[in-house]
């Protein structure tokens, strides 16, 4: 995978009246397509975000495609800051933000989403089509968002 970021259409990306978009977000040393499949596998649609877009035929489905190494002896790394902005680019060529967002992440995907919306709150590039607590909602999966969810 090359150090820029590639937007990967999952499932029904071309629609012009779906309802939202969800978008997939993976770790460290990951992969945009293995990491949310079974067997970590590449080369089919046997995984999470196409059931995903089965069930919501009426929703874009996507992944994030980005390098991020836990070690710089396996490769390199874009800083937090710079990847956070290049994504908020990337999304916005693909007009994403238009509809509303959920973004589900793993690991040091969450981080990264973190700070696409700090960026785009307080740069103010992206104005609301991005930053919108309306428009946007991320999905961090742990026991305490568990908590936060059910209170």
């Amino acid at each position: 995978m090359s150090d820029r970021n590639d937007l990967i259409e999952i499932y029904g990306a071309q629609n012009p009246d779906r309802r939202g978009d969800v978008i997939f977000v993976h770790g460290l040393g990951g992969d945009a397509l293995s990491t949310w499949h079974p067997q970590e596998r590449r080369d089919d649609d046997n995984f999470w975000p196409a059931w995903l877009g089965q069930d919501l035929s009426d929703v874009g489905i996507w992944s994030l495609a980005y390098e991020v190494q836990p070690f710089r002896w396996k490769g390199n790394s874009m800083p937090l800051v710079d990847r956070a902005t290049n994504s908020l680019d990337l999304l916005d060529s693909y007009e994403i933000g238009d509809r509303p967002i959920i973004f589900v992440t793993h690991s040091m995907g969450g981080l990264l989403v973190k700070q696409m919306l700090r960026s785009a709150r307080d740069f103010g590039k992206w104005g609301d089509r991005i930053w919108d607590e309306g428009n946007c909602f991320p999905v961090y999966p742990s026991f305490w968002f568990g908590l936060w969810a059910l209170s």
